[in-house]
């Protein structure tokens, strides 16, 4: 009786509404490949720590979190190895993430099983302390993670460094089928961005037009978020002992600068670096316990997996290595260990394993390059291609301590307990308000007024260290979300400390938190980007609304999308100096001289060798886009040989099969 039910309402509401016209298909579609990929990763990473972590004992929850970070980076070098191979596509996205999961299925299901029944017979031990701080912090969590989520609903969310190199690079290697240097030295293609791997995975989906496929991956960075969430209250009790803090996750929320592009999840890369932070901190204090080599094999896979994400992982790797070599040397002055074994356990274990991992990054860039760090220290390595002299550069002025260097030294130890305060954004994206949260600067000073925790100040101690680094090098306040979970991690455990302490403490507590939640209230609701009056949250409630209305339900296409379908299969398309170059479809080289290194069109000895250049690079077809350039992206030199080829190939006389699209 239920199905015929359900059945004749189903009849009903397509006469109403076409059931083909819903939108629930398409994100069904999405939702289900993400569990698709979580599961690969699970099992996958579950059967890679099988043998380090089998005889130590390690808290459940943390030893699946490792499991899913461990088949991230798993999955992730995988994808990069199928890519040089060249066999990206329809068959790689089914078959890779299949085989991963069919080879740790056994052993999972088999673990699984047993830690389930030790939690059902363990359940009935456990007393839960009953307070209302528990469902009033889970329901205020939900209230921020709805917030959070709805503008990934609409692709207009995706941040500018998006579709310049986090997604361009993952369609660029989508639509060439595989993974290769980038013949013009592009810098941002050489640095570290393994979500861009990860991206590439979603952008191979068959079946997916453009929108779906930047949804999917979307939604990848979205899941990552969900492990970082799911990861605080296992931080927060490896530091207070308290495994009962389980809504502690909703703290995350009161740092309002989530919410506001350019920090929120926009598909870029710095969550993606975030997620990384609380499996590090996990297990740099598991390490520490024995200094075990099985140990250490588990600490490399979240540092490598830093390091390959991006080039601001020094925020968390640099702390990290103070802590471990700091614990070493501890041991080793109260005669614990010998110098000899935990310098091997460091070298060896530690230390190869991230060099291994991460070979893919320095190997590749060798090869390709001939510069492990490629474009960094081209004066140590004979990098190829180069250019003696760079425009502009890897970094935006602005971004770093001015004055003496005095000046600059005291402006950055001063960071960790003023950068709440004072807004490092540009001024057109909300003004001069500090928006990132200063719960964490209030934390701090509470700290030494409570009992003293060891574990507590050194995580404390190295978020410090994070945001110094931070600070010296590039101090855009999208960066901070990388130490975000460090932050909120340390402020929860301070917080719990202090509430247990008495009622004067709550009253602080409750002040403070009140005092930001009122300042940071109306911080989800600004508008998403400079000139435009409309937010995020509007624009996906508008897609969410278009089935009722019958009009477009989803993006219109770019300008580049358009010239994308004009353009023959197998096409290489030169995008002259422009920096967005997501939705071409199709293999594409630069020619901007602030961000490759290979010789300019205009210093080349006449058109014949500009020709041939272009020819070496594949290039089949040149784009001229209208537009100011940005400052420091014009060589004069360039424009007009650029102009003169254009003027050639439109002419009928070519070098290379090339045509003009403008």
């Amino acid at each position: 009786m239920a199905a015929l039910a359900i059945a004749f309402t189903l009849w009903f509401l397509n006469q109403r509404q076409p059931l083909s016209s819903w939108m629930f298909w398409r994100f069904a579609a999405i939702y289900g490949l993400v569990l698709f990929f979580g599961l690969a990763c699970l099992s996958a990473g579950h059967a890679l720590l099988a043998w380090p972590c089998r005889m130590d004992r390690m808290v459940p929850g943390e030893r699946w979190l490792l499991d899913v970070a461990a088949g991230v980076l798993l999955l992730s070098l995988g994808t990069f190895l199928v890519g040089v191979a060249g066999g990206l596509g329809s068959i790689y996205f089914w078959l890779f993430p299949s085989t991963l999961t069919a080879l740790g299925a056994p052993l999972l299901v088999r673990d699984g099983q047993a830690m389930l029944h030790d939690w059902l017979r363990n359940r009935s031990r456990i007393r839960e302390a009953h307070s209302l701080a528990a469902p009033l912090a889970i329901g205020f969590g939900a209230i921020g993670l709805f917030l959070v989520y709805l503008p990934i609903l609409t692709t207009e969310n995706i941040a500018f460094d998006s579709r310049w190199y986090h997604l361009a690079i993952a369609e660029h290697y989508a639509a060439a089928g595989r993974i290769a240097a980038f013949p013009e030295g592009w810098h941002l293609g050489a640095i570290p961005h393994l979500s861009s791997w990860l991206y590439t995975w979603a952008l191979t989906t068959p079946g997916f037009d453009l929108y779906s496929r930047l949804e999917l991956a979307a939604h990848l960075e979205f899941f990552l978020f969900l492990l970082t969430l799911a990861a605080i209250p296992l931080l927060v009790a490896r530091l207070t002992g308290d495994w009962h803090a389980r809504a502690t996750w909703a703290i995350f929320f009161l740092f309002p600068g989530l919410f506001l592009y350019d920090s929120n999840l926009a598909s870029a890369a710095d969550h993606v670096l975030a997620f990384w932070a609380a499996p590090m901190a996990l297990s740099a204090f598991w390490f520490v316990g024995t200094f075990s080599p099985k140990r250490a094999v588990v600490l490399a896979v979240p540092c490598a997996g830093a390091a390959l994400t991006k080039i601001q992982s020094p925020y968390l790797l640099v702390p990290t290595a103070l802590f471990v070599l700091g614990c070493g040397a501890i041991r080793v002055f109260r005669r614990k260990e010998p110098l000899a074994r935990i310098g091997f356990v460091l070298a060896v274990p530690l230390l190869g394993s991230i060099l291994l991992l991460t070979a893919s990054q320095w190997l590749a860039n060798a090869i390709w390059y001939h510069n492990p760090v490629y474009p960094l220290l081209p004066d140590l390595f004979p990098s190829r291609p180069w250019r003696s002299v760079l425009q502009g550069g890897m970094v935006d002025p602005g971004w770093r301590p001015i004055g003496t260097l005095a000046n600059q030294l005291q402006t950055t130890l001063l960071s960790p307990f003023k950068f709440a305060f004072i807004p490092h954004d540009w001024f057109e994206f909300h003004r001069d308000l500090p928006v990132f949260g200063f719960l964490f600067t209030f934390s701090l000073a509470m700290l030494p007024l409570l009992r003293f925790n060891r574990r507590i100040w050194l995580l404390a101690g190295g978020t410090v260290v994070g945001l110094l680094i931070w600070f010296w090098t590039y101090h855009q306040d999208r960066y901070l979300q990388i130490l975000l979970p460090w932050m909120v991690a340390v402020t929860a455990a301070i917080f719990l400390s202090a509430w247990r302490t008495g009622a004067p403490a709550r009253i602080a507590i409750t002040g403070m938190v009140a005092l930001q939640l009122v300042w940071g209230g109306d911080i989800p609701f600004l508008p998403a980007r400079y000139g435009n009056n409309s937010t995020a949250l509007e624009k996906s409630i508008h897609l969410l609304s278009s089935t009722f209305r019958g009009d477009i339900r989803f993006n219109e296409q770019s300008d580049l999308e358009r010239v994308a379908t004009a353009l023959p299969d197998n096409s290489v398309v030169l995008i002259h100096l422009a920096q967005v170059r997501l939705g071409i479809g199709h293999p594409a080289v630069t020619d901007n001289p602030r961000w490759t290194a290979a010789p300019l069109l205009g210093s080349l000895e006449g058109p014949a060798a500009a020709w041939r250049q272009l020819h070496d690079w594949g290039v089949t077809h040149l784009l001229l886009m209208s537009g100011r350039c940005t400052p420091g992206d014009l060589d004069l030199e360039s424009e007009l040989a650029t102009h003169y080829l254009a003027k050639f190939a439109s002419n009928g006389v070519q070098y290379i099969d090339s045509r003009i699209i403008v």
